[in-house]
């Protein structure tokens, strides 16, 4: 389900709001711990995609992050967020954590 949200995104059909965050629709809400991705654009890494899963300690998540291309950083800024790359998972996934 979640290459449906990537889908989706690309297309158009789901767009983030000035913070980059986009509302998933009910039948895709549980892609997300809270029903919502956070979107943005890297000069290297092109689209990326925060898919929170679940709390690690207070104030820090784990996550899934989709991206166009492996993100040439282990640390990445996505708006207030600090993301990690934990493990890369395959050309365009990697497990990720995230504080603010």
């Amino acid at each position: 389900m979640r290459d449906e949200v990537v889908k989706r995104v690309k297309s158009g059909a789901l767009k983030p709001d000035a913070s980059g965050v986009v509302q998933l629709p009910a039948e895709l809400q549980s892609v997300s711990s809270d029903g919502r991705v956070l979107v943005a654009n890297d000069s290297n890494a092109g689209l990326m995609i925060l898919f929170k899963s679940m709390p690690l300690r207070p104030g820090e998540m784990m996550g899934m992050l989709y991206s166009d291309h492996v993100p040439a950083a282990m640390d990445i800024r996505l708006s207030s967020l600090t993301v990690k790359v934990r493990q890369k998972m395959n050309e365009h996934w990697s497990e990720v954590s995230c504080h603010s």
